[in-house]
């Protein structure tokens, strides 16, 4: 059901970009008779609110990095920085409408990339989190995987950090080297926090 209404969610936010760049030629408006029923209209609207709420849920840095324009980048901010209910809503509005003036195909697929990247990373993080765990363990055969993963690691550093977690773990030190480990696998496959 989820699937259905997000299909249903990007087909109304290309229909209003068509929409909005004027590209949507529809037999009636060739004809001259109606235009879209107003449903479809607030259809389409929002969807585009929807994609100004998921914009709002992200930090500053990231929607320069998306290319928001600065004053739908200000609008957000001013969003975010707003406590009260009604406010929040009244610049939500306001959002919503300075969406109406930006490409929101271009803002969209930057957004699905933006989490599609965050989806990776936090595959990787957690991949990088099991393979630590499974060297304090001394798990079968996870030495060899770890150096044919990274074949450019100081194995003398990483045997010298597990060791230390692992006595970190029996005498219920604090986990200063299990969080080292952590740190140096991530750096070696490049991964950023």
């Amino acid at each position: 059901m989820a699937n259905r209404k997000h299909e249903q969610w990007l087909k109304n936010l290309a229909l209003a970009q068509e929409r909005a760049e004027g590209a949507i030629i529809t037999p009636d408006n060739e004809l001259g008779d109606e235009a879209p029923s107003r449903s479809q209209l607030k259809r389409e609207s929002a969807a585009v609110q929807e994609l100004g709420e998921e914009l709002c849920k992200l930090p500053g840095q990231v929607l320069i990095d998306l290319g928001v324009d600065e004053e739908l980048r200000e609008a957000i901010i001013v969003w975010q920085k707003t406590a009260s209910h009604e406010g929040k809503r009244r610049q939500m509005q306001y959002v919503g409408r300075l969406m109406r003036n930006v490409d929101t195909r271009r803002l969209f697929t930057a957004w699905q990339k933006f989490k599609a990247d965050g989806a990776a990373s936090a595959k990787a993080l957690h991949e990088i989190e099991e393979l630590r765990q499974r060297l304090i363990d001394n798990a079968p055969g996870v030495w060899s995987e770890v150096f044919s993963k990274f074949p450019d690691i100081d194995k003398h550093e990483l045997e010298q950090l597990v060791k230390e977690a692992r006595e970190e773990q029996k005498t219920g030190k604090p986990p200063r080297a299990f969080r080292a480990v952590f740190r140096f696998l991530r750096e070696a496959g490049g991964i950023r926090a």
